[in-house]
């Protein structure tokens, strides 16, 4: 409005509806695409309009090691919700907001005074094993059974560490001078104790077990006695004895020599060059971590452990693929996987989280298990399928030999007029790149076509069909089930599959991948959103890994 009459007069107009496009087209310049949205961010498109897309909720405040590289959730028996999580170091199970290592021990070994200390004053410490223990730097192993300290490492000198809590009561809380690095749980011994406030020297001067880590430098434990009056420091000057800093599991900092191996340790030694720690020491070598990202090329280190002969440089045979990766299944309640290009583990549920997954050749009665694999899936009928497996008479790994074990028992894997145990041949490519399991069907990726494994039954359990050829997939978990049809990213394009192979339209497609990674392909994983009947593909793009 205006306080001159004369500029009083209203401009009236009609109001137009802007209606756009939906979706995001990236096919055309900004400035050609009127009527399209060109851009956004955390957006999907519902009813033909733009929705913020929900953001994400923490599960636990419980850490693992590793980048995370496979998720896979099932029920046990008893209900019990179970999330397996394969990262490129260690194999874990959550529960309930808590991680349980379940990665297979591969070597073990016990021996006499096995620790030797570094320089004096140093964290770096040697272990030594008799056999070789074929451990590489990054590697994770596991001591057990130290009874000794090695030179200072497990031990601290305090002075007047302790202070009753309450009177009539037994709980005793330790203050440190320095990081205890205890946990709870672990044992702690004491030395040196002056008793006070009612309670004797002896009911200080044991083997106490930490009940709660309070902080750093502080901890409470039991003590027989109940205090008399409360709130009162003592103990005078005292020794604590921490084996647990020994007692647990390290990750291998160098390898010296095929019997040694180098760790840290959360206190320095003392002298230097001490050797000891016990008569009995166990030292439990987990299997080999793998790469966290993609590496091209040949060369030593570029591929799986004992690939190829001693000394030789892996070459073609790496098949682009030395990212760690995972495949992963449940057999009812247990779990089985495998790391690609490894043997097959099973992790059984009855045992609890407190065991580890071990060999499926271990296991009693077990019958010509592959040694290698490069994917391992449950069919339906109850087989367990290795798709890229080792073969049978030679044992020399075949990447696109398909085998499978007899009906409802994983452990046996020899053919036999009396079970369904068998293998067939992928006909077509060079090695299996990925595969997903879909309605009555396991569909089978290679580097240049897809193929369908149906179970057939008697005589040969397992048929085989040639999909397509001229197909490829970006990478072992580049592929998703929603709405009863599979789709997948592939090198240069968007594929889906509902009984046939068809392009996937796409408005955004050169803008992926004109921005895509393309040595990164590996980690591209495909995830859905049943609530929304989506699948959306996380990639590295062209300049990050």
């Amino acid at each position: 409005g205006a306080d001159d009459e004369s500029q009083s007069d209203v401009i009236m107009g009609t109001i137009t509806k802007l209606l756009f496009r939906p979706g995001i087209n990236r096919e055309g310049t900004q400035f050609a695409e009127q009527g399209s949205w060109y851009d956004c961010d955390k957006v999907r498109f519902r009813n033909g309009n733009p929705e913020k897309i929900g953001g994400w909720e923490k599960v636990t405040e419980s850490v693992f090691k590793g980048v995370c590289r496979i998720l896979f959730d099932w029920t046990l028996l008893d209900g019990t919700n179970c999330l397996a999580l394969g990262t490129h170091k260690k194999m874990y199970i959550e529960q309930s907001g808590q991680f349980y290592d379940i990665t297979p021990i591969r070597f073990s070994e016990t021996g006499a005074n096995t620790i030797t200390s570094g320089t004096a004053g140093s964290t770096i410490q040697t272990y030594t094993t008799t056999a070789d223990h074929e451990a590489r730097t990054g590697d994770y192993f596991i001591i057990s059974g130290v009874t000794a300290d090695v030179d200072g490492i497990c031990t601290d000198t305090y002075t007047n560490p302790f202070r009753t809590s309450a009177a009539g009561s037994g709980i005793v809380i330790v203050s440190t001078t320095t990081p205890h690095y205890a946990a709870a749980g672990d044992s702690v011994t004491f030395s040196g104790t002056t008793g006070f406030d009612g309670i004797s020297s002896g009911d200080f001067n044991t083997t106490k077990t930490i009940l709660e880590v309070l902080s750093a430098t502080s901890y409470t434990i039991s003590v027989a006695t109940n205090a008399t009056a409360g709130a009162v420091a003592g103990g005078g000057s005292v020794t604590a004895v921490y084996l647990g800093r020994l007692n647990r599991e390290f990750e291998i900092l160098s390898v010296p020599t095929d019997k040694t191996v180098t760790f840290q340790t959360a206190k320095g030694c003392t002298t230097g060059g001490v050797t000891g720690g016990g008569a009995n020491i166990t030292a439990k070598f987990l299997i080999f971590t793998g790469f966290a990202n993609q590496i091209i090329g040949g060369g030593w280190g570029t591929c799986t452990w004992s690939r190829g002969t001693w000394s030789s440089a892996c070459g073609t045979q790496v098949f682009g693929i030395s990212l760690r990766i995972w495949s992963v299944d449940n057999y009812g309640e247990d779990f089985v996987f495998a790391a690609r290009n490894g043997p097959p583990y099973v992790w059984d549920a009855s045992n609890g989280t407190s065991t580890r997954g071990v060999l499926i050749s271990s296991l009693p009665g077990a019958s010509d298990v592959p040694g290698e694999v490069t994917i391992i899936i449950v069919a339906d009928s109850r087989h367990l399928v290795a798709i890229g497996a080792s073969d049978l008479l030679t044992s020399t790994f075949d990447p696109l030999l398909i085998r499978w074990s007899e009906q409802e028992d994983l452990t046996n894997w020899t053919p036999d007029v009396t079970n369904t145990a068998g293998d067939i041949r992928i006909p077509m490519g060079s090695y299996v790149v990925a595969a997903k399991k879909t309605r009555q069907e396991i569909l089978i990726w290679t580097d240049k076509s897809i193929h369908s494994l149906q179970f057939s039954g008697a005589p040969f359990t397992f048929s085989l069909q040639t999909i397509a050829e001229n197909i490829n997939i970006a990478g072992p978990n580049a592929a998703a089930n929603a709405a009863n049809k599979t789709f997948w990213m592939g090198k240069d394009k968007f594929w889906v599959y509902d009984g046939r192979v068809q392009n996937l339209p796409c408005s955004v497609q050169r803008y992926v991948f004109d921005n895509v990674n393309e040595e990164q392909l590996t980690q591209i994983y495909a995830v859905t959103n049943h609530n929304f009947t989506e699948v959306t593909w996380l990639y590295c793009s062209a300049n990050s890994n």
